[in-house]
């Protein structure tokens, strides 16, 4: 089977996994605010859609550019980083923890690289790579302190409504907000991911094709992720409207900047310093510690095999 076709297979099922890992990062808190699961799949889909069609090219500039490798060496690489990543994902989905996708993209990807010979290295190991890790470690520390201003300014307003008028107010804000995140994530974590897996740097119409295909797997994914969803929305935190509307609103400005830089970041990283922070601004606490250190810890531990994994398998690739 020719490479081209292998990778937009593996693109696919990446997509698939990937839907069910965002079940739990965006559907997951809605679903324990009270909203239903299918309804908010439906309006997280149009941010997706919109989110992948309109700035879907910002992030894959920077990170993909496989101009001075063959094209035969290029699939090959291609093929080694979407299989690494897919495997990872499955495993992650299949324990029920989420776990970001761009990390593990991203890693073996920097493992693949480094696998090729010097000229290649010096190619790709550029200041937009350095950048990327440094916002990686960066932005969700902003997160974390954001969330607890916006938190305030969430709770100072509601006590100026009446019940009635605050269950609108809910009802209405985090819809927006479910929108507003799906979007800033079809733009900044699906476009890296089709950039990786199509290599185009337009949409052209067999392109569109791709991304109609991509979401249709995406969306059939998310359908299926409830168990993800269960982890992110009742295991890990104990959740409140309030919570979720200002962690959620963090985060996705944290990554619709990012996405602007073109700089492929983390929203779960960034959901979950959010959540955190939140937290700091209430007593008691209602974290679970138990379920964060395995979060934090499968986060490094399978970031770092994805890096060795790509490195390995592309160094005992000869160069074509």
């Amino acid at each position: 089977m020719p490479l081209p076709v292998i990778n937009t297979v593996a693109l696919l099922l990446l997509s698939f996994i990937f839907g069910m890992n965002n079940s739990g990062v965006v559907v997951g808190p809605w679903v324990s605010s009270g909203f239903r699961y299918r309804r908010s799949i439906f309006i997280a889909m149009i941010g997706f859609a919109l989110g992948l069609l309109f700035e879907g090219d910002k992030t894959g500039y920077n990170i993909v550019t496989t101009d001075v490798i063959s094209s035969v060496r290029a699939d090959i690489a291609r093929s080694i980083i979407l299989m690494i990543t897919l495997v990872v994902l499955l495993v992650s989905s299949y324990i029920g923890i989420p776990i970001s996708m761009v990390n593990i993209l991203f890693a073996a990807y920097i493992g693949a690289i480094m696998g090729m010979d010097q000229e290649y290295y010096n190619e790709y190991m550029s200041r937009q790579v350095l950048a990327t890790i440094i916002f990686w470690v960066v932005l969700p520390f902003i997160a974390f302190f954001l969330s607890m201003i916006v938190h305030r300014i969430v709770l100072y307003n509601v006590r100026l409504l009446g019940l009635i008028s605050v269950n609108r107010f809910y009802s209405i804000a985090l819809q927006i907000a479910l929108f507003y995140a799906s979007y800033t994530i079809g733009s900044n974590n699906l476009g890296l991911l089709y950039s990786i897996g199509y290599y185009a740097k337009s949409y052209d119409i067999y392109g569109i094709a791709i991304i109609a295909i991509l979401l249709s797997a995406f969306a059939l994914g998310m359908v299926n992720g409830k168990r993800i969803s269960k982890f992110i929305g009742e295991d890990m935190i104990g959740l409140t409207p309030a919570r979720v509307l200002s962690s959620i609103l963090t985060s996705s400005i944290m990554l619709w900047i990012a996405t602007q830089m073109h700089i492929p970041s983390s929203f779960v990283h960034l959901l979950i310093f959010s959540l955190l922070g939140v937290g700091t601004t209430i007593r008691p606490s209602v974290y679970n510690r138990k379920y964060i250190t395995l979060l934090l810890t499968s986060w490094i531990f399978l970031t770092l095999i994805s890096f060795i994994a790509g490195f390995m398998l592309n160094y005992m690739i000869p160069v074509l």
